[in-house]
């Protein structure tokens, strides 16, 4: 197969109108963007592993590098969450194992044969990013003699037809477009939600998490609503079983070391509200940090409710599946700089 195999052109890609593709491996599929060869290629792919899906032992014969989109990436070297970059260098091997399931976008046997350093990356990290020119932002990811590989952000102005949303999520549903997981948010829009096929969470719950969702087309907005730099404060209201360590308060705001992570926690706000019950504040998204901090602390999530983003509150009267427009007061609450509000809490 030859698919795209011109690398002297540029070419865009809708990957809404690519097709995925089964592999021969069960719960795994890809949507192929360029392609020399068969099954053993060279190739670049976006691929998408169902829940609980294996990928048998294999060994890198020229390479694989990857960038986790949706989801947490695992093998027997370790686990990789959202926004994970990894290159494995040519004769490096593994076997994955997708518990939560995820999307990544990989490229494979495209190294240099003396490309040999392998890197795992967090392209969360606010300290990696630069911008080099006014409305754009880059971050470097590898460097080999002169192929130089890295993550580009431009921010565009959104166009007029774009729409904004709140929604209360109730527990139970996933914030994923994938149809295997449902219910999911999108089966709560009605069919005559504009632009509902467009629309993007600015700011996931699990499904085990209710609370407030923004949805939109503007790709500005999720930017500033996620983007680490930001230190965006996201409350949320716990219930918990067991006892939190008597300093559970100064450990969270100095930062904690979860388990499988290279780097401590920001400086969290949690305050005992009572018997099993907390509020916590924090300026990152993590995989499942809330839970996985106050696991490390000594209890056990039972509820986990997120009810303000920023400066913006989640509307009382806004009862859980329910979805009404962001208006412009709204966003600018959403925008507010962190901290501009008197309290957090």
């Amino acid at each position: 197969m030859q698919l795209r195999a011109d690398f002297a052109a540029t070419e865009a890609v809708d990957l809404a109108a690519v097709d995925w593709v089964a592999s021969p491996m069960p719960g795994v599929e890809r949507k192929m963007l360029d392609r020399i060869g068969g099954e053993v290629a060279r190739a670049t792919s976006v691929v998408r592993y169902a829940p609980k899906s294996r990928f048998s032992a294999h060994t890198h014969e020229g390479g694989e590098e990857f960038l986790v989109l949706e989801g947490t990436f695992g093998d027997e070297h370790g686990s990789y969450p959202r926004l994970t970059y990894v290159r494995n260098p040519p004769g490096t091997s593994h076997s994955p194992i997708l518990d939560e399931g995820c999307v990544i976008l990989v490229k494979l046997r495209q190294f240099a044969a003396d490309d040999l350093t392998p890197v795992r990356l967090d392209t969360t990290h606010p300290d990696a990013w630069h911008a080099p020119t006014p409305g754009a932002e880059v971050l470097p990811l590898h460097r080999h003699r002169d192929e130089v590989v890295r993550l580009e952000e431009a921010l565009v102005e959104s166009p007029a037809e774009g729409r904004d949303f709140l929604l209360h999520k109730p527990i139970g549903y996933a914030c994923s477009r994938d149809e295997r997981e449902s219910p999911r948010v999108f089966d709560l829009l009605e069919a005559d939600v504009p632009r509902r096929r467009d629309l993007l969470i600015a700011g996931r719950l699990d499904r085990a998490t209710s609370g407030l969702l923004v949805l939109t087309t503007d790709g500005d907005l999720v930017h500033r609503l996620t983007h680490p730099g930001r230190k965006l404060p996201k409350r949320y209201r716990v219930g918990f079983d067991g006892e939190l360590a008597a300093d559970a308060v100064p450990r969270a705001r100095a930062g904690l070391l979860l388990a499988g992570d290279e780097r401590p926690t920001r400086p969290a706000e949690l305050v005992i509200e009572g018997p099993g019950r907390a509020t916590l504040v924090l300026r990152e998204g993590r995989t499942h940090q809330v839970r996985r901090m106050f696991r490390a602390l000594g209890a056990e999530v039972t509820t986990l409710h997120r009810d303000r983003v920023g400066d913006l509150d989640l509307p009382a009267d806004l009862a859980p599946g329910a979805l009404r427009p962001l208006s412009e007061a709204d966003r600018e609450r959403l925008l507010a700089e962190p901290g501009s509000s008197e309290s957090s809490l």
